[in-house]
């Protein structure tokens, strides 16, 4: 039997994960096509912040930010309408350094704030286009109001992990795990980065 996740609006906040593991099912299907969905991962190398096991996430709209671990890290499915990027770190990542993606003209895509210590960031946004550039911050500090662990206020720049041109509707950077058809497979990996 297929289990089904979806979310259409609202802000669901995740403590665990997103998803089902696939030895509970194989054929997950998860779906966004709206609103923001916030995960706050497991920073344990065995479970992903997103797991849909050999089943298929697509996301067709609104936001989704998620951290956590990256030995099992998965990413939204390249068969989704909209664009997608997962970030291996090189290191794992104390809790409470922040993360924050912007475009090559400096407009923030997202400032995350993780509770936990992670190695791995996954965000999806409307504003992601196939050929755009974007930078990946670590460190640095925010002067806004956190909400959900995402704040949106004046970020100040940490060190620049990387910098990285969307070359399909699921990019990846950094070392990935080979999952299953609907997982890291179905994107590119342009780069392993060092420090820029």
């Amino acid at each position: 039997m297929t289990q089904f996740m979806g979310a259409a609006g609202g802000t669901p906040h995740q403590r665990g994960l997103f998803g089902m593991p696939e030895d509970a099912n194989p054929d997950n299907q998860l779906h966004i096509s709206g609103g923001t969905v916030i995960v706050d991962g497991s920073s344990e190398s065995m479970n992903g912040a997103i797991d849909y096991g050999s089943g298929e996430f697509n996301i067709s709209g609104g936001f989704l930010v998620a951290v956590g671990s990256a030995g099992m890290a998965q990413a939204p499915s390249a068969s989704s309408s909209q664009c997608s990027l997962l970030v291996n770190f090189d290191q794992p990542q104390t809790a409470s350094t922040l993360v924050h993606v912007e475009d090559e003209q400096g407009n923030p895509i997202v400032t995350i704030v993780p509770t936990k210590p992670f190695q791995s960031l996954v965000v999806s946004s409307p504003a992601f286009k196939v050929g755009a550039k974007y930078s990946v911050y670590l460190g640095g500090s925010c002067s806004g109001v956190v909400n959900d662990g995402v704040c949106t206020g004046d970020y100040t720049p940490g060190t620049r992990f990387a910098q990285v041109t969307l070359t399909a509707i699921t990019t990846f950077i950094g070392q990935v795990a080979q999952m299953g058809p609907g997982g890291p497979r179905g994107g590119t990996n342009p780069f392993i980065p060092g420090r820029r």
